[in-house]
């Protein structure tokens, strides 16, 4: 089946995402870019990349124009989701569609683990998998980080995300359409080293924006959590 990479970015990005891209040069059959907030394709970006213009189609769509590729009816693709701040490794693209076909399930590197109702997404008890810590265990995870991700379309498709209006939360609204449709996410085991980061100006995180106050983040964990839950 066809692999491909999905990418959200904007103009502050362009160092983190040319290594970024160099990082994946060759494992894709074919690589998508929805550039946020420009109207012509950026020069500087290789010429075997596929760029959608943010002014030109949808606008700013932020981190959500990495599902803009989604489309009602796409079959036999193994759909990956990356960020732009991240190296990922050479074999990253065989890993992960091998994982995909063990386990049946949306694969991700990064998520949580929800372990209440009406706590702080970010600061409350759940347990956190992070891509850039080493991870020892495989196991089912409720809310998928999508800067690591990749699934199966036969299986999971949520066309209509790029479209939501809750921005700046990807991982979230992702992981909120797999709990409402009964899908199954596994977090992976990786050594520490496995991926590498970039190192974007902190003032452009969506982490850094949204970690001291996250009210709508934290909604939508509680929607995951009873989907998946119940109020027991």
């Amino acid at each position: 089946m066809k692999r491909t990479a999905n990418i959200a970015t904007f103009p502050p990005r362009r160092v983190q995402l040319l290594k970024m891209l160099e990082s994946i040069k060759g494992q894709f059959d074919e690589v998508r870019v929805y550039f946020n907030n420009v109207s012509d394709r950026p020069k500087w970006i290789p010429e075997w990349v596929d760029v959608y213009c943010g002014e030109d189609n949808n606008g700013d769509l932020t981190d959500n124009g990495k599902f803009y590729f989604l489309e009602e009816g796409l079959k036999d693709e193994y759909y990956f989701t990356l960020d732009d701040d991240i190296y990922y490794p050479p074999t990253y693209a065989e890993d992960m569609v091998k994982a995909i076909e063990r386990t049946g399930a949306i694969v991700t590197h990064h998520g949580r683990i929800l372990k209440a109702l009406n706590v702080s997404y970010y600061r409350g008890p759940h347990k956190v998998f992070a891509c850039l810590r080493a991870n020892k265990i495989e196991t089912r995870i409720d809310v998928s980080g999508t800067g690591v991700c990749a699934f199966n379309v036969n299986d999971f498709n949520p066309f209509n995300l790029w479209s939501d209006e809750r921005q700046k939360m990807s991982d979230m609204i992702f992981s909120e359409e797999a709990a409402r449709q009964g899908k199954r996410i596994v977090v992976l085991k990786h050594d520490k080293d496995y991926f590498k980061y970039l190192w974007p100006d902190e003032s452009t995180t969506i982490h850094q924006q949204s970690f001291r106050s996250c009210p709508i983040q934290t909604h939508i964990a509680n929607q995951i959590y009873l989907f998946k839950y119940g109020t027991n």
